[in-house]
Protein backbone atom coordinates (compact mmCIF):
# COMPACT_ATOMS: atom_id res chain seq x y z
CA UNK A 1 0.00 0.00 0.00
CA UNK A 2 1.41 3.41 -0.94
CA UNK A 3 0.59 7.01 -0.02
CA UNK A 4 1.27 10.30 -1.76
CA UNK A 5 0.65 13.76 -0.29
CA UNK A 6 0.02 16.78 -2.49
CA UNK A 7 -0.28 20.43 -1.59
CA UNK A 8 -4.09 20.33 -1.71
CA UNK A 9 -4.08 17.71 1.05
CA UNK A 10 -5.23 14.84 -1.19
CA UNK A 11 -4.10 11.31 -0.39
CA UNK A 12 -4.14 8.71 -3.15
CA UNK A 13 -4.30 5.17 -1.74
CA UNK A 14 -4.40 2.04 -3.93
CA UNK A 15 -6.62 -0.50 -2.17
CA UNK A 16 -5.27 -3.95 -3.09
CA UNK A 17 -5.13 -2.65 -6.68
CA UNK A 18 -8.91 -2.93 -6.91
CA UNK A 19 -9.81 0.74 -6.59
CA UNK A 20 -7.88 3.91 -6.13
CA UNK A 21 -9.12 5.82 -3.09
CA UNK A 22 -8.84 9.56 -3.08
CA UNK A 23 -9.16 10.98 0.42
CA UNK A 24 -9.61 14.74 0.44
CA UNK A 25 -9.08 16.77 3.61
CA UNK A 26 -9.94 20.43 3.99
CA UNK A 27 -7.59 22.16 6.45
CA UNK A 28 -9.06 23.98 9.42
CA UNK A 29 -6.35 25.63 11.45
CA UNK A 30 -3.82 22.84 12.12
CA UNK A 31 -6.27 19.98 11.72
CA UNK A 32 -7.62 18.05 8.75
CA UNK A 33 -11.38 17.74 8.96
CA UNK A 34 -14.38 16.87 6.81
CA UNK A 35 -12.70 14.08 4.83
CA UNK A 36 -14.33 12.81 1.65
CA UNK A 37 -13.55 9.41 0.18
CA UNK A 38 -13.56 9.15 -3.62
CA UNK A 39 -13.61 5.84 -5.50
CA UNK A 40 -12.16 5.77 -8.99
CA UNK A 41 -14.11 3.15 -10.94
CA UNK A 42 -11.18 1.10 -12.12
CA UNK A 43 -10.43 -2.58 -11.94
CA UNK A 44 -12.38 -5.81 -11.75
CA UNK A 45 -14.91 -4.75 -9.14
CA UNK A 46 -16.56 -2.04 -11.22
CA UNK A 47 -20.27 -1.81 -10.65
CA UNK A 48 -22.53 1.16 -11.44
CA UNK A 49 -24.07 1.07 -7.96
CA UNK A 50 -20.77 1.81 -6.21
CA UNK A 51 -20.82 5.46 -5.07
CA UNK A 52 -18.25 7.85 -6.46
CA UNK A 53 -17.60 9.36 -3.05
CA UNK A 54 -18.48 9.00 0.64
CA UNK A 55 -18.46 11.82 3.19
CA UNK A 56 -17.02 11.28 6.67
CA UNK A 57 -17.97 14.46 8.57
CA UNK A 58 -16.80 13.12 11.92
CA UNK A 59 -13.84 15.39 12.90
CA UNK A 60 -12.40 12.63 15.08
CA UNK A 61 -10.74 11.24 11.93
CA UNK A 62 -7.96 13.82 12.04
CA UNK A 63 -5.15 11.57 10.89
CA UNK A 64 -5.07 10.17 7.35
CA UNK A 65 -3.89 6.71 8.37
CA UNK A 66 -6.54 6.40 11.08
CA UNK A 67 -9.09 7.21 8.43
CA UNK A 68 -7.60 4.67 6.06
CA UNK A 69 -7.81 1.90 8.64
CA UNK A 70 -11.45 2.77 9.27
CA UNK A 71 -12.14 2.66 5.55
CA UNK A 72 -10.49 -0.72 5.09
CA UNK A 73 -12.80 -2.11 7.75
CA UNK A 74 -15.91 -0.53 6.28
CA UNK A 75 -15.44 -0.99 2.53
CA UNK A 76 -16.54 -4.66 2.36
CA UNK A 77 -19.95 -3.72 3.76
CA UNK A 78 -20.60 -1.13 1.05
CA UNK A 79 -19.56 -3.16 -2.00
CA UNK A 80 -22.51 -4.59 -3.95
CA UNK A 81 -22.72 -7.95 -5.68
CA UNK A 82 -19.58 -8.58 -7.69
CA UNK A 83 -17.16 -11.12 -9.15
CA UNK A 84 -14.36 -12.55 -7.03
CA UNK A 85 -11.49 -14.84 -8.01
CA UNK A 86 -11.45 -18.14 -6.16
CA UNK A 87 -8.30 -19.80 -4.77
CA UNK A 88 -7.74 -22.62 -7.26
CA UNK A 89 -4.40 -24.09 -8.39
CA UNK A 90 -2.88 -22.73 -11.62
CA UNK A 91 -4.15 -24.29 -14.85
CA UNK A 92 -4.11 -23.35 -18.50
CA UNK A 93 -7.89 -23.21 -18.30
CA UNK A 94 -10.78 -24.33 -16.14
CA UNK A 95 -13.38 -25.47 -18.66
CA UNK A 96 -16.34 -26.50 -16.53
CA UNK A 97 -17.83 -26.26 -13.06
CA UNK A 98 -20.90 -27.90 -11.55
CA UNK A 99 -22.61 -27.30 -8.20
CA UNK A 100 -25.16 -29.75 -6.81
CA UNK A 101 -26.03 -27.39 -3.95
CA UNK A 102 -25.16 -23.86 -2.84
CA UNK A 103 -21.92 -25.07 -1.28
CA UNK A 104 -20.93 -28.41 -2.88
CA UNK A 105 -19.37 -28.42 -6.33
CA UNK A 106 -16.70 -29.72 -8.68
CA UNK A 107 -14.48 -28.16 -11.36
CA UNK A 108 -12.58 -29.68 -14.30
CA UNK A 109 -9.40 -28.23 -15.77
CA UNK A 110 -7.35 -28.54 -18.93
CA UNK A 111 -4.48 -29.80 -16.78
CA UNK A 112 -6.50 -32.92 -15.96
CA UNK A 113 -7.53 -32.07 -12.40
CA UNK A 114 -10.95 -32.51 -10.84
CA UNK A 115 -11.32 -30.17 -7.88
CA UNK A 116 -13.98 -30.37 -5.15
CA UNK A 117 -15.36 -27.72 -2.80
CA UNK A 118 -17.74 -27.99 0.14
CA UNK A 119 -17.83 -24.30 1.07
CA UNK A 120 -19.00 -22.52 -2.05
CA UNK A 121 -15.55 -22.24 -3.60
CA UNK A 122 -13.74 -20.71 -0.65
CA UNK A 123 -11.42 -23.75 -0.61
CA UNK A 124 -10.77 -26.61 -3.04
CA UNK A 125 -9.18 -30.06 -2.89
CA UNK A 126 -7.96 -32.12 -5.82
CA UNK A 127 -9.82 -35.41 -6.05
CA UNK A 128 -8.40 -36.78 -9.29
CA UNK A 129 -5.71 -36.18 -11.90
CA UNK A 130 -6.66 -37.69 -15.25
CA UNK A 131 -3.54 -36.53 -17.08
CA UNK A 132 -5.88 -35.51 -19.93
CA UNK A 133 -7.60 -32.32 -20.98
CA UNK A 134 -10.92 -32.30 -19.07
CA UNK A 135 -13.74 -30.34 -20.73
CA UNK A 136 -17.07 -31.12 -19.02
CA UNK A 137 -18.40 -32.27 -15.66
CA UNK A 138 -21.83 -32.97 -14.16
CA UNK A 139 -23.35 -34.79 -11.19
CA UNK A 140 -26.77 -36.42 -11.02
CA UNK A 141 -26.64 -37.03 -7.25
CA UNK A 142 -24.07 -36.09 -4.59
CA UNK A 143 -22.41 -39.45 -5.28
CA UNK A 144 -22.87 -40.07 -9.04
CA UNK A 145 -20.93 -37.88 -11.45
CA UNK A 146 -19.40 -37.84 -14.95
CA UNK A 147 -16.50 -35.97 -16.52
CA UNK A 148 -15.64 -35.72 -20.21
CA UNK A 149 -12.20 -35.14 -21.69
CA UNK A 150 -10.86 -34.11 -25.11
CA UNK A 151 -8.38 -37.00 -25.15
CA UNK A 152 -10.42 -40.23 -25.44
CA UNK A 153 -11.44 -40.19 -21.78
CA UNK A 154 -14.87 -40.30 -20.13
CA UNK A 155 -14.96 -40.71 -16.36
CA UNK A 156 -17.54 -41.86 -13.83
CA UNK A 157 -17.62 -41.68 -10.03
CA UNK A 158 -20.06 -43.35 -7.64
CA UNK A 159 -18.60 -41.99 -4.40
CA UNK A 160 -18.74 -38.23 -4.78
CA UNK A 161 -15.48 -37.95 -6.67
CA UNK A 162 -13.20 -39.90 -4.37
CA UNK A 163 -12.55 -42.39 -7.18
CA UNK A 164 -13.02 -42.02 -10.94
CA UNK A 165 -13.06 -44.75 -13.61
CA UNK A 166 -12.54 -44.24 -17.34
CA UNK A 167 -15.65 -45.74 -18.96
CA UNK A 168 -14.94 -44.70 -22.56
CA UNK A 169 -14.40 -48.37 -23.38
CA UNK A 170 -18.08 -48.98 -22.56
CA UNK A 171 -19.11 -46.80 -25.52
CA UNK A 172 -19.10 -48.07 -29.09
CA UNK A 173 -17.43 -46.52 -30.98
CA UNK A 174 -14.72 -45.11 -28.72
CA UNK A 175 -15.01 -41.32 -28.94
CA UNK A 176 -12.31 -38.63 -29.10
CA UNK A 177 -14.02 -36.56 -26.42
CA UNK A 178 -17.11 -35.24 -24.65
CA UNK A 179 -17.55 -31.46 -24.80
CA UNK A 180 -20.96 -31.14 -23.11
CA UNK A 181 -22.91 -33.06 -20.47
CA UNK A 182 -26.50 -32.78 -19.26
CA UNK A 183 -28.31 -34.92 -16.70
CA UNK A 184 -32.02 -34.06 -16.52
CA UNK A 185 -32.68 -36.99 -14.12
CA UNK A 186 -30.45 -39.25 -12.01
CA UNK A 187 -30.97 -42.03 -14.56
CA UNK A 188 -30.83 -40.10 -17.85
CA UNK A 189 -27.53 -38.53 -18.91
CA UNK A 190 -26.60 -37.01 -22.27
CA UNK A 191 -23.21 -36.08 -23.68
CA UNK A 192 -22.10 -34.50 -26.95
CA UNK A 193 -18.98 -33.78 -28.96
CA UNK A 194 -16.69 -32.78 -30.33
CA UNK A 195 -15.81 -29.20 -31.18
CA UNK A 196 -13.20 -30.29 -33.73
CA UNK A 197 -15.65 -32.77 -35.37
CA UNK A 198 -17.25 -35.26 -35.86
CA UNK A 199 -20.70 -34.67 -34.33
CA UNK A 200 -22.34 -37.22 -32.04
CA UNK A 201 -24.45 -37.64 -28.91
CA UNK A 202 -24.31 -40.33 -26.24
CA UNK A 203 -27.16 -41.24 -23.90
CA UNK A 204 -27.63 -43.40 -20.83
CA UNK A 205 -31.01 -44.30 -19.37
CA UNK A 206 -29.70 -46.33 -16.42
CA UNK A 207 -27.47 -43.95 -14.51
CA UNK A 208 -24.43 -44.43 -16.71
CA UNK A 209 -24.21 -48.22 -16.67
CA UNK A 210 -24.83 -48.52 -20.42
CA UNK A 211 -24.67 -46.00 -23.26
CA UNK A 212 -26.09 -45.59 -26.75
CA UNK A 213 -24.40 -43.64 -29.54
CA UNK A 214 -26.16 -41.26 -31.94
CA UNK A 215 -24.43 -40.24 -35.15
CA UNK A 216 -25.32 -36.57 -35.74
CA UNK A 217 -23.34 -36.06 -38.95
CA UNK A 218 -26.51 -35.41 -40.98
CA UNK A 219 -27.35 -32.43 -38.77
CA UNK A 220 -23.99 -31.05 -37.67
CA UNK A 221 -20.27 -31.19 -38.31
CA UNK A 222 -19.39 -30.49 -34.65
CA UNK A 223 -21.27 -30.32 -31.35
CA UNK A 224 -20.18 -28.41 -28.27
CA UNK A 225 -22.94 -28.01 -25.66
CA UNK A 226 -26.10 -29.84 -24.61
CA UNK A 227 -28.99 -28.81 -22.36
CA UNK A 228 -31.94 -31.05 -21.47
CA UNK A 229 -34.93 -29.84 -19.47
CA UNK A 230 -36.44 -33.32 -19.07
CA UNK A 231 -35.58 -36.89 -19.93
CA UNK A 232 -36.92 -36.42 -23.46
CA UNK A 233 -36.75 -32.68 -24.27
CA UNK A 234 -33.56 -30.76 -24.86
CA UNK A 235 -31.17 -28.82 -27.07
CA UNK A 236 -27.71 -29.36 -28.51
CA UNK A 237 -25.54 -26.73 -30.19
CA UNK A 238 -22.48 -26.51 -32.38
CA UNK A 239 -21.76 -26.16 -36.08
CA UNK A 240 -23.95 -27.28 -39.00
CA UNK A 241 -22.73 -29.45 -41.86
CA UNK A 242 -20.31 -28.34 -44.55
CA UNK A 243 -23.19 -28.42 -47.04
CA UNK A 244 -24.86 -25.73 -44.93
CA UNK A 245 -21.68 -23.64 -44.89
CA UNK A 246 -20.70 -24.67 -41.36
CA UNK A 247 -22.98 -22.05 -39.82
CA UNK A 248 -23.63 -22.27 -36.09
CA UNK A 249 -26.83 -24.08 -35.15
CA UNK A 250 -29.12 -25.23 -32.33
CA UNK A 251 -31.00 -28.53 -32.59
CA UNK A 252 -34.07 -29.59 -30.57
CA UNK A 253 -35.64 -32.91 -29.61
CA UNK A 254 -38.77 -33.95 -27.73
CA UNK A 255 -38.34 -37.70 -28.03
CA UNK A 256 -35.07 -38.34 -26.23
CA UNK A 257 -32.88 -37.74 -29.27
CA UNK A 258 -34.61 -40.08 -31.73
CA UNK A 259 -35.35 -37.09 -33.99
CA UNK A 260 -33.94 -33.57 -34.11
CA UNK A 261 -35.12 -30.31 -35.67
CA UNK A 262 -33.12 -27.15 -36.17
CA UNK A 263 -34.42 -24.23 -34.11
CA UNK A 264 -31.74 -21.67 -34.96
CA UNK A 265 -28.80 -21.12 -37.24
CA UNK A 266 -26.40 -18.22 -37.66
CA UNK A 267 -26.11 -16.26 -40.89
CA UNK A 268 -22.32 -16.31 -41.18
CA UNK A 269 -20.33 -19.35 -42.22
CA UNK A 270 -17.68 -21.02 -40.07
CA UNK A 271 -19.35 -20.19 -36.75
CA UNK A 272 -20.29 -22.17 -33.66
CA UNK A 273 -23.15 -21.83 -31.25
CA UNK A 274 -20.78 -22.53 -28.40
CA UNK A 275 -22.68 -22.48 -25.12
CA UNK A 276 -26.35 -22.74 -24.10
CA UNK A 277 -27.80 -21.41 -20.85
CA UNK A 278 -31.15 -20.67 -19.27
CA UNK A 279 -31.91 -19.21 -15.84
CA UNK A 280 -35.55 -20.37 -15.83
CA UNK A 281 -36.18 -22.73 -18.80
CA UNK A 282 -38.19 -19.92 -20.42
CA UNK A 283 -35.48 -17.48 -21.44
CA UNK A 284 -32.58 -19.08 -23.29
CA UNK A 285 -29.23 -17.64 -24.33
CA UNK A 286 -26.51 -18.89 -26.66
CA UNK A 287 -23.00 -17.62 -27.35
CA UNK A 288 -21.90 -17.38 -30.97
CA UNK A 289 -18.22 -18.03 -31.59
CA UNK A 290 -16.85 -16.48 -34.76
CA UNK A 291 -13.24 -16.87 -35.88
CA UNK A 292 -13.34 -14.66 -38.96
CA UNK A 293 -14.11 -11.13 -37.79
CA UNK A 294 -17.29 -9.08 -38.01
CA UNK A 295 -19.62 -7.92 -35.26
CA UNK A 296 -19.92 -9.79 -31.95
CA UNK A 297 -23.23 -11.64 -31.65
CA UNK A 298 -25.25 -13.88 -29.34
CA UNK A 299 -28.67 -15.56 -29.65
CA UNK A 300 -31.70 -15.20 -27.40
CA UNK A 301 -35.08 -16.92 -26.96
CA UNK A 302 -38.04 -15.84 -24.82
CA UNK A 303 -40.35 -18.79 -25.53
CA UNK A 304 -38.58 -21.83 -24.07
CA UNK A 305 -36.16 -22.08 -26.98
CA UNK A 306 -38.75 -22.55 -29.70
CA UNK A 307 -37.78 -19.37 -31.59
CA UNK A 308 -34.55 -17.38 -31.45
CA UNK A 309 -33.25 -14.00 -32.54
CA UNK A 310 -29.72 -12.64 -32.91
CA UNK A 311 -28.47 -9.91 -30.60
CA UNK A 312 -25.58 -7.57 -31.41
CA UNK A 313 -23.24 -7.41 -28.42
CA UNK A 314 -20.58 -5.23 -30.06
CA UNK A 315 -20.29 -3.81 -33.58
CA UNK A 316 -16.57 -4.59 -33.36
CA UNK A 317 -15.17 -8.11 -33.40
CA UNK A 318 -14.55 -9.98 -30.17
CA UNK A 319 -14.15 -13.73 -29.84
CA UNK A 320 -16.67 -15.11 -27.31
CA UNK A 321 -17.52 -18.52 -25.88
CA UNK A 322 -19.28 -18.07 -22.54
CA UNK A 323 -22.83 -16.89 -21.92
CA UNK A 324 -24.93 -16.84 -18.77
CA UNK A 325 -27.79 -14.97 -17.12
CA UNK A 326 -28.91 -14.76 -13.50
CA UNK A 327 -32.41 -13.77 -14.62
CA UNK A 328 -34.03 -12.50 -17.80
CA UNK A 329 -32.24 -9.13 -17.54
CA UNK A 330 -28.82 -9.59 -15.94
CA UNK A 331 -26.19 -11.58 -17.81
CA UNK A 332 -22.74 -11.84 -19.34
CA UNK A 333 -21.03 -13.07 -22.48
CA UNK A 334 -17.40 -13.03 -23.56
CA UNK A 335 -14.17 -14.87 -24.23
CA UNK A 336 -10.42 -14.56 -23.84
CA UNK A 337 -9.89 -11.30 -21.90
CA UNK A 338 -13.19 -9.61 -22.85
CA UNK A 339 -16.39 -9.95 -20.85
CA UNK A 340 -19.62 -8.03 -21.52
CA UNK A 341 -22.39 -7.40 -18.98
CA UNK A 342 -26.04 -6.49 -19.60
CA UNK A 343 -28.74 -5.46 -17.14
CA UNK A 344 -31.52 -5.05 -19.72
CA UNK A 345 -31.75 -8.51 -21.24
CA UNK A 346 -29.12 -7.91 -23.90
CA UNK A 347 -30.34 -4.62 -25.36
CA UNK A 348 -27.10 -2.91 -24.27
CA UNK A 349 -23.74 -4.19 -23.11
CA UNK A 350 -20.80 -2.87 -21.08
CA UNK A 351 -17.29 -4.33 -20.95
CA UNK A 352 -16.24 -5.43 -17.46
CA UNK A 353 -12.99 -6.84 -16.11
CA UNK A 354 -13.15 -10.16 -14.28
CA UNK A 355 -10.49 -12.56 -15.59
CA UNK A 356 -9.46 -14.43 -18.74
CA UNK A 357 -10.34 -17.36 -20.98
CA UNK A 358 -14.05 -17.59 -20.13
CA UNK A 359 -15.92 -20.78 -20.98
CA UNK A 360 -18.67 -22.08 -18.67
CA UNK A 361 -21.20 -19.97 -16.75
CA UNK A 362 -22.98 -21.91 -14.01
CA UNK A 363 -25.94 -20.33 -12.22
CA UNK A 364 -26.64 -21.49 -8.66
CA UNK A 365 -29.50 -19.11 -7.85
CA UNK A 366 -30.62 -15.57 -8.64
CA UNK A 367 -27.69 -14.01 -6.74
CA UNK A 368 -24.86 -16.55 -7.16
CA UNK A 369 -23.03 -17.88 -10.21
CA UNK A 370 -19.65 -19.27 -11.23
CA UNK A 371 -17.59 -18.59 -14.33
CA UNK A 372 -14.68 -20.71 -15.51
CA UNK A 373 -11.62 -19.56 -17.42
CA UNK A 374 -8.01 -18.94 -16.53
CA UNK A 375 -9.25 -19.30 -12.95
CA UNK A 376 -12.69 -19.81 -11.37
CA UNK A 377 -14.70 -16.68 -10.67
CA UNK A 378 -17.73 -16.32 -8.40
CA UNK A 379 -20.52 -13.77 -8.54
CA UNK A 380 -22.15 -13.23 -5.17
CA UNK A 381 -24.77 -10.86 -3.85
CA UNK A 382 -23.61 -11.38 -0.28
CA UNK A 383 -19.87 -10.85 -0.60
CA UNK A 384 -18.41 -10.12 2.83
CA UNK A 385 -14.70 -9.82 2.09
CA UNK A 386 -12.50 -8.08 -0.44
CA UNK A 387 -11.86 -10.61 -3.24
CA UNK A 388 -8.40 -11.42 -4.51
CA UNK A 389 -7.31 -10.23 -7.93
CA UNK A 390 -7.16 -12.55 -10.93
CA UNK A 391 -3.60 -13.75 -11.42
CA UNK A 392 -1.85 -12.65 -14.61
CA UNK A 393 -1.92 -15.49 -17.11
CA UNK A 394 0.24 -15.74 -20.21
CA UNK A 395 -1.23 -16.81 -23.52
CA UNK A 396 -1.50 -20.59 -23.57
CA UNK A 397 -0.56 -20.67 -27.27
CA UNK A 398 1.23 -18.10 -29.41
CA UNK A 399 0.45 -17.12 -33.01
CA UNK A 400 2.60 -14.66 -34.99
CA UNK A 401 2.58 -13.68 -38.66
CA UNK A 402 5.11 -11.82 -40.81
CA UNK A 403 5.56 -9.84 -42.90
CA UNK A 404 2.36 -7.85 -42.45
CA UNK A 405 1.25 -6.27 -44.80
CA UNK A 406 2.03 -9.07 -47.23
CA UNK A 407 2.09 -9.42 -51.02
CA UNK A 408 2.90 -13.12 -51.48
CA UNK A 409 4.57 -15.44 -48.98
CA UNK A 410 3.20 -15.26 -45.42
CA UNK A 411 5.13 -16.90 -42.59
CA UNK A 412 3.02 -18.22 -39.71
CA UNK A 413 4.84 -19.04 -36.46
CA UNK A 414 3.06 -20.96 -33.71
CA UNK A 415 4.09 -22.07 -30.24
CA UNK A 416 1.71 -24.64 -28.74
CA UNK A 417 2.74 -24.72 -25.10
CA UNK A 418 0.67 -27.76 -24.22
CA UNK A 419 -0.66 -30.71 -26.20
CA UNK A 420 -3.85 -29.71 -27.99
CA UNK A 421 -5.95 -30.07 -31.10
CA UNK A 422 -4.95 -27.19 -33.39
CA UNK A 423 -6.91 -25.91 -36.39
CA UNK A 424 -5.50 -22.94 -38.34
CA UNK A 425 -7.79 -21.31 -40.90
CA UNK A 426 -7.34 -18.30 -43.17
CA UNK A 427 -10.50 -16.32 -43.95
CA UNK A 428 -11.32 -13.59 -46.43
CA UNK A 429 -12.67 -10.21 -45.34
CA UNK A 430 -16.24 -11.50 -45.82
CA UNK A 431 -15.67 -14.69 -43.81
CA UNK A 432 -15.05 -17.15 -46.64
CA UNK A 433 -12.64 -19.97 -45.78
CA UNK A 434 -9.58 -19.61 -48.03
CA UNK A 435 -7.06 -22.03 -46.54
CA UNK A 436 -6.91 -24.79 -43.96
CA UNK A 437 -3.29 -24.62 -42.87
CA UNK A 438 -3.39 -27.15 -40.05
CA UNK A 439 -5.96 -29.52 -38.53
CA UNK A 440 -4.26 -31.94 -36.19
CA UNK A 441 -4.96 -33.36 -32.71
CA UNK A 442 -2.36 -33.98 -30.05
CA UNK A 443 0.23 -31.46 -31.26
CA UNK A 444 2.55 -29.26 -29.23
CA UNK A 445 5.71 -27.21 -29.59
CA UNK A 446 6.91 -24.67 -32.13
CA UNK A 447 6.29 -24.81 -35.84
CA UNK A 448 6.30 -22.52 -38.88
CA UNK A 449 4.27 -22.50 -42.09
CA UNK A 450 4.85 -20.54 -45.29
CA UNK A 451 1.68 -19.84 -47.27
CA UNK A 452 1.43 -18.20 -50.67
CA UNK A 453 -1.24 -15.49 -50.91
CA UNK A 454 -0.41 -14.50 -54.48
CA UNK A 455 -3.82 -15.55 -55.82
CA UNK A 456 -5.76 -13.52 -53.18
CA UNK A 457 -6.93 -10.00 -54.00
CA UNK A 458 -5.93 -7.05 -51.76
CA UNK A 459 -8.04 -7.07 -48.58
CA UNK A 460 -7.90 -7.60 -44.82
CA UNK A 461 -7.66 -11.32 -44.06
CA UNK A 462 -8.27 -13.12 -40.79
CA UNK A 463 -5.98 -15.89 -39.56
CA UNK A 464 -7.53 -18.02 -36.81
CA UNK A 465 -5.84 -20.60 -34.59
CA UNK A 466 -8.51 -22.63 -32.78
CA UNK A 467 -7.34 -25.00 -30.03
CA UNK A 468 -8.90 -26.83 -27.09
CA UNK A 469 -8.14 -23.75 -25.01
CA UNK A 470 -9.80 -21.21 -27.29
CA UNK A 471 -9.08 -19.00 -30.28
CA UNK A 472 -6.18 -16.70 -31.17
CA UNK A 473 -6.64 -14.59 -34.31
CA UNK A 474 -4.60 -12.09 -36.32
CA UNK A 475 -5.49 -9.63 -39.04
CA UNK A 476 -3.34 -9.94 -42.16
CA UNK A 477 -3.29 -7.08 -44.66
CA UNK A 478 -2.96 -8.46 -48.20
CA UNK A 479 -1.48 -5.84 -50.54
CA UNK A 480 -0.75 -5.79 -54.25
Amino acid sequence: MSKSLTIDHTYTIPLLKLYSLYVNFWPTSNHLTQPTLHFSRLGPLYHPQIPSYIHFPNPSYQHPMKLLFALLLSIPTILPAQWSTLPVPPANRYDDVFFISDSVGWAASSNGSILHTRDGGMSWTEQFDADRYLRSITFTTPMLGFCGSLDFGFYKTTDGGEHWDNIMGDIDPVLPGICGLSAPTPEVIYGCGIWSSPAYIIKSSDGGDTWTYMDMSSKASALVDIHFVSADTGFVSGKATAARGNVGNILYTTDGGMTWTEKFHTERIQEYVWKLQSPDDIHYYASIENDAGGSTLMARSTDEGLTWNTVVVDEDYQYIQTVGFLDSLHGWTGGNGTLYETIDGGESWTKVIVGLGYNRFFRVNDTTAYLTGGQIYKYSGGLTSIPILPSPIDEVHVLNVHPNPISDLLTIDIDLRTKTHCIIHLYSSDGQLLRTILDQPGVSGKNSFIVSLRDISPQVLYLSMHTNEGVVSREVVKGL
